[in-house]
Formats: C-alpha cells, structure tokens, sequence
C-alpha cells in the first residue's frame, strides 16, 4: 500500500506527409526557465526544446501508447517533471512548481485526463498521509480509503487503458504471477506491446516459474572464502531449505534475522537449511554483518547488489524475498516472514512422516 502511494506521487517529430496521428503539447510551467526534454517510455530523448518564460511546445507523431516524461532541467539538474500520455491532439499541461504532490494538470485528451485526475487525487491522499500532524489513526484511516480509491479505479479500468495498467503495475508486486498474466491479457494488443506491458509479462513469467509447485532454480556462487557453493548441494542435504534473498543495508532484511537465527537453531540439526543470497556491492559490509549478526548458516554472494544473475531468475525486485524448497527441490512456499516462517517450519518438522 505504501509503496503505492509513494508510486502514486512519482511520469517525435511532425512528417506533415504521413498518415499517423499526431500530437502537439503546450506546456506552461510558472516561474521556470531552461530546456525541455521529452523522454519516450524508454528513457530515451525524443524531442528537446528551450523553455521561453515557462513555456515551451513540443509536437510528433503518436506511437505505440505508453508513459513519457516530460522533464526541465536547468544548469544541467532537474528542476520539474511529470508525466505524459502521447495520444492524438493537443495536449495542455499547466505547471506548478510549488505544489510537489500534483506538479501538473494535464488535459485535452481522454487518457491524459483521466491519469492526471488520478494523480490529483492520489495527491491529497499523500498530502494527508504525510502531515507533520497527522496520527498514527488518521493515517491508517488514508491508507484505508486510499486502497478503496485505488482498487476501485482498477476495478473499472482494468484491461481498458493505460491507467489500468498502472495501477496493475503499482499492484503486480504483490499479485498472483498467473493472475497478473491473465489480467495483462485483457489489454488492447496496441497497450499489450507497449514497455510497460512487456516488462510486467517478462517479469510475471519469471515470477510463474520459481512459483510454488515448480522445481528451484539452480545457484552458484562463492561464500566468503571464496569457495563456490551450489543451491543444489544445500538442498540435497537438507529435508527444507530456504533460499534468501537479502543485503545489510535492507532494514526490514535486518529485522528478520532474528527469526531466522532462532528457526535454525531450532530445525537446523533437523535438516532445515538456508541458503542466503546478499544483494550487497561492499564485501566488507557483507562479511562484516555475518559475523556481527552470528548468520552461521550458508551465505553466498557475487556482490553486484541487484546485478545479481540469481535475483533476476527468482524475479526478486523487493526484499526480503524467500522460497522453501523441499529436499526433492520443489518450491513449498514462498516470502514467509517472522512468525509465518516459524509456523511453517513448526508444521513441516512435527507433521506425521509419509508411508
């Protein structure tokens, strides 16, 4: 929820002889000066132009539908951004500066209409939830009436257009990887192969396959004697292991040691293994934290942070992040917390043994 909040406040040239939609946008931002730039949904620059007392036009040619950005940089920092639909017509985009929870009002198209209106409201949301004033109840109390806004916005636009897609890839963190490839199927074919829409199937496929009922992945990496260590091998000696993604910088990965130290001193002489993978870049940070934390079980890492090959085949884009595989290698669960973890484990270890 919170991460969808803070989602929520984050945004060609003409050939006169073709046949293509196109569009114009008139931007005014107030108070601003310096140049403009137009990003595609690639993070590229499309189009560049210099911003004349906090106005400035860019126009094109309509493309695949997708989110661009429009951003304004001055003395080479980005001083104001929001983003944009490029769809057929003229688009007005009114700047504000001041207001940091709704910098723009964007109009004079269907999507961009909607998605701004969105944006507003998600401001006041943010804006609320944010105040210096606010109580603990007052803000369980936003977050409350932000999902019901949110959820039904997705509810009525799933499967229609772009803001549906958003909001699907504000919500795809925590979805069923089948449901949100079910869910992306629903699109027109032109949104289905835009970006947002490829990266959200790449990475439901990836989530579908390190899903529960399917066999691990294989690892392999060095611990911090540099000896190379095999999920495999871990797994072949343990009736569960778990794979954990984790770094020393990550708070809440910190905050689960604790249950992990205290499961593998109960269920470890058991055959419960863990097979830690650190998201670290500093090798020092992540032997130091080990041998602070007392974290005897495996530990392995290529210390490349989120370069790590092995993140990216469990589709790890939040940790912690974890996956119980039992001894045949089949994944039994996934992203069991705290008590949760120790629950399961209390269940598999005191569970009758098969006949």
């Amino acid at each position: 929820m919170k991460k969808a909040l803070l989602a929520a406040c984050a945004v060609l040239l003409l050939c006169s002889c073709s046949n293509n939609p196109v569009y114009t946008i008139n931007a005014n931002v107030k108070g601003i000066q310096g140049e403009a730039y137009l990003y595609n949904d690639r993070d590229d620059i499309a189009d560049s132009c210099a911003v004349t007392d906090g106005a400035f036009t860019f126009t094109g040619k309509v493309g695949n539908p997708d989110f661009h950005t429009i951003a304004i940089k001055n003395e080479g920092r980005t001083v104001w951004a929001t983003r944009i639909i490029i769809e057929e017509g003229t688009i007005t985009v009114e700047g504000d500066t001041s207001d940091r929870f709704f910098p723009a009002k964007v109009s004079g198209t269907p999507e961009n209409e909607a998605f701004s209106t969105y944006e507003k409201e998600s401001g006041k949301f943010i804006e609320a939830y944010y105040s210096k004033d606010a109580t603990g109840t007052q803000r369980d109390s936003v977050e409350k009436a932000y999902t019901a806004y949110s959820d039904s916005l997705s509810k009525a636009n799933c499967g229609k257009n772009l803001l549906g897609l958003y909001l699907l890839s504000n919500d795809s963190y925590e979805m069923d990887p089948q449901a949100l490839l079910d869910s992306l199927e629903t699109y027109p074919a032109e949104i289905q192969k835009n970006r947002t829409a490829t990266k959200l199937k790449e990475e439901g496929e990836k989530k579908l396959a390190v899903s529960v009922g399917k066999k691990f992945k294989e690892i392999d990496l060095n611990d911090t004697t540099g000896t190379a260590v095999s999920l495999s091998s871990v797994i072949a000696g343990n009736k569960y292991t778990l794979i954990d993604f984790w770094a020393s910088w990550c708070h809440p990965c910190m905050g689960e040691v604790p249950t992990l130290a205290a499961d593998y001193a109960a269920y470890g002489g058991k055959g419960f293994g863990i097979y830690g993978i650190s998201l670290d870049k500093d090798t020092a940070a992540w032997k130091n934290c080990l041998v602070r934390n007392n974290m005897t079980w495996t530990n392995v890492s290529d210390v490349k942070g989120w370069d790590c090959a092995a993140a990216k085949d469990y589709a790890v884009n939040s940790i912690p992040s974890n996956f119980l595989v039992n001894v045949e290698g089949k994944i039994i669960a996934t992203n069991l917390r705290g008590e949760d973890l120790t629950n399961k484990l209390e269940e598999l270890f005191t569970q009758a043994p098969e006949k």
